[in-house]
Formats: C-alpha cells, structure tokens, sequence
C-alpha cells in the first residue's frame, strides 16, 4: 500500500430524508388561513358599523314613535331610548348634532315629574310641545 492506512469507519451513503414539500404545505395552508381570518374579521368590522349606523336610525325611529297616552310609561320609554340614543352618539364618535342631544337630556329631566309615582298626571301642554319640537328636529336628522 502506498502509504496509505485502509479506511474502516467509512459507511455508504444514507438516504436523508426531504421534508420541505410538507413544510411548504404548512406554510401554504397557515398563510390560506391567515388570509381568510383577515377577510372574515374585515368584513364583520364593515358589518358591524354598518350595523351601528342602523341601529341608530331605528332607536330615533323609535323614540319619534312614542305616544304620549301614557305620561308615566312615555317617560321611561323616552328616557330608555334617549340613554341608547346617546351611547350610539358617543360610541359612533359623531359630534354634529351636539345641540339636540342636549336638548333631548334636558327634555328628559322635564319628564321626571312623570316617573316616580304610582298614578302620575298627564302630560301637560308645554311637554308635549316640547316634544313635538324634538320629534320635528330629531326627524331632520339625516344620519
């Protein structure tokens, strides 16, 4: 032998295993997800203030559609609707029509004569024509 000592730890080449076509699966199939989840959440944001935006409209449908038989069960209504019409103003971050909404917090003091009895009197003359003041104003509104 020419000066050279045999080789006895050497071994035939081994098969290595190639997992790259399932690591780009799952790279594709997260990557599909992903997408989809940021479609789905878009779409559901859209949704949800287009949504805000009709609930808002149907609250002022509502609380212009009050009778006024009832002083007692007006007075709840009205201030149960004013309290929701004014959460979806503030939530909605819309600041134009400041004035009627303060209007509408004022005419809903006035009606607290109204709640807290057991048999409560009419309304009189000066609320409701306050209310047909605020009904006039409230249904100019173009939201």
């Amino acid at each position: 032998m020419n000066g050279m000592l045999p080789l006895k730890d050497i071994k035939g080449l081994m098969e290595v295993v190639d997992y790259s076509s399932y690591y780009f699966l799952v790279l594709a199939f997260l990557s599909l997800m992903a997408i989809i989840s940021f479609i789905y959440f878009l779409y559901h944001v859209v949704l949800f203030y287009k949504n805000k935006r009709l609930n808002l409209k149907s609250l002022l449908n509502k609380i212009t559609s009050l009778k006024l038989d009832n002083s007692k069960q007006f007075s709840y209504e009205w201030t149960k609707y004013n309290n929701q019409i004014q959460d979806e103003f503030k939530r909605l971050k819309i600041k134009k029509h400041l004035d009627i909404l303060n209007d509408m917090s004022l005419f809903s003091n006035s009606l607290e004569l109204y709640k807290y009895k057991a048999k409560s009197d009419e309304l009189d003359d000066d609320t409701r024509n306050n209310f047909s003041k605020l009904k006039e104003r409230i249904i100019a509104i173009s939201i």
